[in-house]
């Protein structure tokens, strides 16, 4: 061990004597390279950027695959199809519908959901992003921001905490009900135990969100901002809240009072979204179809975009890169895309045909011929599919058709028309496809660099929720 001589003594009396001199040497230091937290909530420039930080947390990640995406309610923000691929809409195995027996299901799929979706990393989770949201709501009307601005943003967030626990509660029922920032240091159990919650009482605290963000948001934002939560998408997303909580899934007992409190919602929300310009897409006519093709690609001011999340078409070299991933998916490998997407029968079964009958309806005007499907059907069918022969336009690729048939080589071989391979079922996805996407945009084969924006909720879904 080293002795301490005059010098290290000498040496550590200045340095003593020195920090003496200082009456400001027990001040709390600031990282003079970031924001201090309160100038944070005294700014209403960087307190809309905390606001636009948290949609990010929520939106899709880059090249998400968007159009047949659902979010998990646990996962990073990014949203996958898992949950799609259990319905009719999207054929493929995942983990809640592999043939495996049921220890092997409990242990190896399941519990990745149930129980083991917490990782190590803090960076965007289920908890982290309703610290973010709690820390918000509490510290900014202590800033001095304006009331209307300030109102305007906490309703953006009431939303996004509403949103967040009705993901939670669709999977797990009654969670633990967190309206608070939590106290981080580990082992301070009185801080960090919260009790779990019923159902009724999450649902019961969402509608309370949502009705907090209609009373503080404008029905309509201006062309900047296209895409912020507006008063009529909180009563919109109140009212799918409340019709899941009336369906069997939650209401075994057929309660007449949940339909009632769905109905009254679903009601006054689409009254709400028609006040301020929402409603069918319509522009160009419904004949052929040609509207509901056309209304993936109007953007701002769409009026059936109710909740819609922004991409854009920029490059990877890009800092602010948001491709949607659709279009790269659901193209032929044949163009470089990925191929693969493919419907189920029961959805492609589900299009009518052209006089609005299902395709086994005897009375139907037109008969249904399995071996010409395509024939009389509804306009969207061929907006929606593509198969062997149809048209799947892209640019400089307008007349580009669709070959997906097979047939046996000299040697008793099955071959694809596709070179690279087809998707499994021959049938490919014509939805959300933009006849002017570039098969190389920016210099990048495949139709990385797509722009559409994926519109999560629709005016036609509120229709369709009050309906039921």
């Amino acid at each position: 061990m080293k002795k301490l001589t005059i010098l290290n003594i000498g040496l550590c009396c200045l340095l003593l004597t020195n920090q003496a001199c200082k009456d400001n040497f027990l001040e709390e230091k600031r990282d003079l390279g970031a924001v201090d937290e309160m100038d944070l909530f005294q700014d209403p420039i960087l307190a809309t950027a905390y606001v636009d930080y948290v949609y990010g947390l929520f939106l899709p990640a880059n090249n998400a695959q968007s159009f047949v995406a659902t979010q998990d309610a646990s996962d990073n923000g990014g949203y996958n199809n898992t949950f799609t691929q259990t319905t009719d809409e999207l054929a493929g195995e995942t983990d809640f519908n592999k043939q495996w027996n049921v220890i092997s299901y409990i242990n190896n799929h399941a519990n990745k959901y149930f129980g083991q979706r917490m990782s190590a990393s803090i960076g965007n989770n289920v908890w982290t992003r309703m610290k973010e949201i709690n820390v918000f709501l509490e510290k900014i009307d202590h800033g001095g921001i304006d009331e209307a601005t300030r109102n305007q943003l906490k309703g953006q967030m009431y939303f996004w905490r509403a949103f967040q626990y009705f993901q939670l509660v669709r999977m797990y029922g009654g969670v633990p009900l967190v309206l608070e920032s939590q106290n981080p240091i580990v082992g301070d159990n009185d801080a960090n135990s919260v009790p779990r919650s019923s159902t009724t009482a999450c649902i019961a605290q969402i509608v309370k969100d949502l009705d907090l963000a209609k009373s503080l948001l404008p029905g309509k934002w201006d062309g900047g901002n296209w895409g912020r939560i507006t008063s009529g998408a909180a009563a919109a997303f109140k009212g799918r809240v409340l019709l899941t909580y009336a369906s069997p899934q939650f209401n075994p007992n057929d309660s007449r009072d949940r339909w009632e409190a769905a109905y009254a919602a679903n009601t006054e929300a689409k009254a709400l979204l028609e006040q301020n310009g929402f409603g069918l897409f319509q522009t160009g006519g419904t004949t052929g179809g040609k509207a509901w093709s056309d209304m993936w690609f109007t953007e701002v001011n769409n009026p059936e975009a109710v909740i819609v999340y922004g991409f854009n078409n920029a490059s990877s070299s890009s800092t602010a890169v948001k491709n949607n991933g659709w279009e790269q998916a659901i193209r032929p490998r044949e163009l470089s895309g990925a191929g693969s997407i493919s419907p189920t029968k029961q959805i492609f079964d589900a299009f009518p045909m052209l006089d609005g009958k299902n395709i086994d309806d005897p009375t139907s005007t037109y008969t249904y011929d399995a071996k010409k499907f395509y024939k009389n059907r509804d306009p969207r069918f061929g907006k929606t599919f593509v198969y062997n022969g149809a048209l799947f336009p892209y640019a400089n690729g307008e007349s580009y058709r669709q070959w997906t048939y097979y047939w046996k080589n000299s040697k008793g071989a099955y071959v694809s028309t596709e070179t690279k391979g087809s998707n499994a079922s021959g049938i490919y996805l014509r939805k959300g496809s933009n006849p002017a996407a570039s098969a190389t945009s920016n210099g990048a084969a495949g139709f990385q660099q797509s722009g559409t924006d994926y519109m999560e909720m629709r005016f036609a879904e509120v229709v369709l929720n009050l309906a039921e």
